[in-house]
């Protein structure tokens, strides 16, 4: 009986540390398995935000490309314009009339502004009469027809050489072939 209430505790005693070798051997087994999930998460990660760097770069480097290629069209441009330049006569790029008062708008000798193709700005002075002492001036631009083109108000008359005038500046496209301009006193 004795060596049998021995033989129960030893194989108990014995079973209960098998029992525990096994749950220590399970836990570090299930703690490996989780740093490697862990691990493989965290490479996923940096996987993703590898390829999304990458997707960057790509998309950089083809933004940079249309640029590069847009630079040179712009370069060869420049360079087709500095040829067309040399080979043509240089036109100035602003034009200039001085009107005198005393030029009726009603009939006569009208003077005559030619612009040649590359004009971009037309700088007109309309002379005041000495007598006029308005304080603003508005000018417009019609056409033969009529029609207004350009008008502005407000308009300062200045001090020239030859007397007063109104100094105007405006684009050379608004004047046409047809156009005419007027002078109105306010």
């Amino acid at each position: 009986m004795a060596a049998a209430v021995l033989l129960i505790v030893f194989g108990g005693s014995w079973l209960l540390m098998q029992t525990y070798r096994s749950r220590s051997e399970l836990a570090r087994i299930r703690a490996e398995q989780q740093a490697r999930h862990n691990d493989q998460q965290a490479l996923e990660q940096q996987i993703a935000g590898e390829r999304a760097r990458s997707d960057d770069l790509a998309a950089q480097l083809q933004r940079e490309k249309e640029a590069r290629q847009q630079s040179e069209g712009l370069v060869q441009e420049l360079e087709r314009a500095r040829n067309e330049r040399t080979t043509q006569p240089t036109q100035p790029a602003i034009i200039s009339l001085a009107l005198l008062p005393g030029i009726s708008r009603g009939g006569g000798v009208r003077p005559k502004l030619v612009l040649p193709q590359s004009a971009r700005l037309v700088r007109l002075q309309v002379g005041i009469e000495p007598e006029d002492q308005y304080k603003s001036f508005r000018v417009e631009l019609r056409t033969q027809g009529g029609k207004e083109v350009w008008t502005r108000d407000g308009l300062a008359a200045g001090r020239t050489r030859g007397g007063r005038a109104v100094p105007l500046t405006l684009p050379a496209n608004l004047l046409a072939p047809a156009s005419t301009s007027s002078l109105c006193r306010q």
